[in-house]
This record gives C-alpha cells, structure tokens and sequence, in this order.
C-alpha cells in the first residue's frame, strides 16, 4: 500500500478508535415494576428509552442494571449506577437528597386494590384494609403502610404476604390465599388485554391505592447531567421516536414531559 494511502488508513483507524473511547458508560438502574422493567427483568419502558437513547445519540453508551426493588439504593449511592428513569421521591430518597437530583415529572400513574368477584358482586368493601390478608410487591412502598418498606414492620402491622411476581399476586386472590392485591394499574391494564377472561373474575376499587408522580433520578456523581437527560428525552419527544414506545406500552396519555 502506498504511503500516503497508509498513513490515511492509520488516521481514519486513529480517529475510530478515539471515537468508541471517547464513548461513556451511563448504567440505568431498574427493579421489577411494569410495564417500566417486566418480571422478566429484560423487557419494558425503560429497556426501550435506553435503546431509543443509544440509537439517537452516540456520545454515552446507556446500559441496563437490575436489582431487587429493596436494593436499588446502593448502586446509586456507590456511584455503580447513574441513574434511574421512573422513580418518585417519597420512596425513602428523603434522606439522600444531597446524592441525587430528580427530573420534571415524567409520567403519572398509580395502583389500585383488587379482590376477587364472588357471583355478581359489583363492590368489594376496601376500607379498613389492616383487617384484610394483603399480597403485596416485595421491597415496594405503599400508601397504606406510609411508604414503610420494611418487611418486618409490615408483618408486624398488617397480615400481609410478600411477592415477586406481579401475575402471583392476582392468582393469589383468585385462589383465596389473600383478599386483597395492591397491583400497579398499568399491569392491570396489559394483563386484561392479554386475558379478557379473567375481567369478572376481580372487583377493582374505584380510588387509588396509590398515586404515582414518577421522575428520573440522576446520581450527583453521574458523568451524565440531568439537563443533558432532560434534552434527550426531548429530541426523542420532538423527533416522535417516543410515542411509538409509549403507546405500546399504554402509558401515553399517562405522560407527562
């Protein structure tokens, strides 16, 4: 090969290989929560925001952690993981707010209690839910519980069973295990499209359990700035490279930002 040709062939290769370097890893923490991360803890909202992210931007390399919902603390606090995309403050954040900074509201949501039907019961009487046996999500925080995720003072409060699978919890009241589930609704939503048989088979309460108000979190320490987060989320919004996701997931009305 031809000097010249050589030393073009060097700098193009120079030049590549400072470009992939030059790439930062952004790890994006996520815990079991649909349809933002589903129980198969690979697929869901987040998963594909962080593929849109990489797609559309190649200066930060954005990459899924997992963890169990009652250790998504650490990783943050540690510096492993940089952020996280739906997650609200008054889920034990309190006490970090010097570590972490949160978005503009994302997205709204919320769970609601579910019992199963008997005959033609319309109504379920979901008052006084310390009486009731409850399955809940291992490591979430309720309303009901005043955002105490503490498995020992949850069985110590209520009767309460602890889960990790979101489809355990409505199969829990079908069979009787439980009287009541708290399920996060937009679950709720997914699984009746999936299994329009089982519509009657619940009595839903018409208030809340729970109303979700849910941001991003970045770490103080992420080498990714929740401006910049904020401007990527925007040029997805502007570009219509979102809307498609959200509303394969049923949350676009849900949308905030």
């Amino acid at each position: 090969m031809p000097r010249g040709l050589l030393f073009i062939a060097s700098l193009i290769y120079l030049l590549l290989a400072n470009s992939v370097m030059a790439t930062t890893v952004v790890n994006v923490l996520a815990y079991p929560f649909p349809p933002f991360l589903n129980d198969d803890k690979k697929t869901g909202l987040t998963a594909d925001i962080i593929k849109l992210f990489n797609k559309n931007q190649s200066r930060f390399d954005f990459k899924l952690m997992v963890v169990k919902p009652q250790e998504r603390y650490q990783p943050i606090l540690s510096g492993k993981a940089h952020m996280m995309l739906f997650e609200m403050p008054e889920w034990n954040w309190q006490e970090h707010e010097n570590n972490v900074q949160f978005s503009k509201l994302l997205l709204k949501g919320g769970e609601v209690y579910v019992a199963k039907r008997h005959r033609d019961q319309l109504r379920f009487d979901f008052e006084q839910i310390e009486n009731r046996r409850i399955m809940a999500y291992e490591g979430y925080h309720y309303t009901f519980a005043d955002m105490n995720a503490d498995q020992n003072w949850l069985k110590s409060n209520f009767n309460i069973a602890f889960t990790n699978s979101h489809p355990h919890m409505l199969k829990a009241v079908k069979s009787g295990e439980v009287d009541i589930a708290v399920v996060t609704l937009s679950f709720l939503k997914q699984y009746f499209h999936d299994n329009p048989q089982d519509l009657l088979t619940y009595v839903i309460s018409q208030q809340f359990a729970q109303v979700y108000k849910l941001r991003a979190l970045v770490a103080k320490e992420s080498p990714l700035k929740l401006t910049e987060l904020e401007d990527l989320l925007h040029n997805l919004k502007n570009n219509n490279a979102l809307q498609p996701v959200l509303e394969t997931y049923g949350v676009l009305r849900q949308w905030q930002f």
